[in-house]
C-alpha cells in the first residue's frame, strides 16, 4: 500500500516542484533586470575610472547575490496546500480526483469511510495518465526580452564575451525551451545594434572620404556578406535543432582557461 501512496504523491510532488520553479524563474527575472541594470552602471563607472576595482567587484558580486536570494526564497515560498495535485486535476479534468485523494491519505486508516478507500483507488488508476510537465509548463517570464537586451549589454563591456551567446542563455535560462527559439531571437536583438554600428561607420568613411569612397567594393562586400551570413545562420539553426550547445561551452571553457593560464 505504501509504494501506491508514493505512486500517487510523486506527479503532484513533481507538479510542485515545477510550481516552484516557475515563481522563482518569475521572481529571479524581475532581479536579474535590476541586476544587470545595475551591473552596466558599475562597469561604465569602472571604465570610465569613477570607481574603483575593489568597490565594483563588491558591488557585482552583491548585485548576483541579489538574484539568487531572490530566487532562492521564492522557491522555498510556501505553496498552498495540494497545489501540485490541484494543478494535475485542473489539466487533466479530472475533478479534484487526485487532491481529494491525497486528502484522504491524510486521514488515519481507521479514520476512512469506503468512499474515501474508493476514492484513492480510483485517484491510483488514473495516475498514470497525468502528466506534470503538461500541466505546469514552464513559461517565459515577460521580462524576458528586458534580461537578453541587459544580458548582451552587459557581454558588450567585456571583451572576448559573445553577445549572442550571452543572449541565448538567457533566454533559456527563463523559460525559453527552443533553442532555436531563443536563437533567431538572440540574433533579431542584434539587428539594432548591427545596423546602428554599420551606419556609424558608414556615415563616419562618408564624412571622412566623401565622394571618393568605393561604392562598388562597398556593395560587392554588403552582397557577399549577405549572402555568406544567410548560409552560415541556415546551418547554425539547423544544427542546433538536433545538437546541444555542449560542445561550444566546452570550447569556451577550454579557451578560457588556457588564456588564464598561457603566457600571452
Amino acid at each position: 500500500m505504501s509504494a501506491q501512496i508514493e505512486n500517487l504523491k510523486a506527479p503532484a510532488d513533481r507538479a510542485e516542484r515545477r510550481l516552484r520553479t516557475s515563481r522563482a524563474l518569475a521572481a529571479g527575472a524581475k532581479a536579474l533586470v535590476a541586476a544587470l541594470a545595475a551591473v552596466a552602471v558599475v562597469l561604465v563607472l569602472r571604465k570610465t575610472g569613477h570607481l574603483g576595482e575593489k568597490p565594483a567587484r563588491v558591488l557585482l558580486v552583491l548585485s548576483a547575490l541579489g538574484v539568487v536570494a531572490t530566487m532562492v526564497v521564492a522557491y522555498l515560498r510556501k505553496l498552498p496546500h495540494f497545489s501540485g495535485a490541484v494543478a494535475l486535476d485542473r489539466h487533466h479534468a479530472l475533478s479534484d480526483r487526485l487532491s481529494s485523494a491525497l486528502s484522504f491519505l491524510e486521514l488515519p486508516t481507521a479514520e476512512r469511510t469506503p468512499f474515501m478507500d474508493a476514492a484513492i483507488a480510483d485517484a491510483l488508476a488514473v495516475v498514470p495518465t497525468v502528466d506534470p510537465k503538461r500541466a505546469v509548463p514552464y513559461k517565459s517570464p515577460r521580462e524576458t526580452p528586458i534580461v537578453v537586451g541587459l544580458a548582451q549589454i552587459v557581454a558588450g563591456v567585456f571583451p572576448g564575451t559573445s553577445r549572442s551567446g550571452a543572449a541565448i542563455f538567457a533566454a533559456m535560462l527563463f523559460g525559453t525551451s527552443d533553442r532555436r527559439a531563443a536563437t533567431e531571437f538572440a540574433f533579431l536583438v542584434g539587428i539594432p545594434t548591427m545596423y546602428a554600428a554599420s551606419a556609424y561607420e558608414l556615415y563616419g568613411n562618408f564624412w571622412e572620404h566623401g565622394a571618393r569612397e568605393s561604392w562598388s567594393a562597398l556593395a560587392t562586400g554588403f552582397i557577399v556578406s549577405v549572402v555568406t551570413a544567410f548560409v552560415a545562420i541556415r546551418w547554425l539553426l539547423s544544427y542546433i535543432q538536433a545538437h546541444r550547445f555542449t560542445v561550444f561551452a566546452t570550447y569556451r571553457v577550454l579557451v578560457g582557461i588556457a588564456l588564464l593560464v598561457l603566457p600571452v
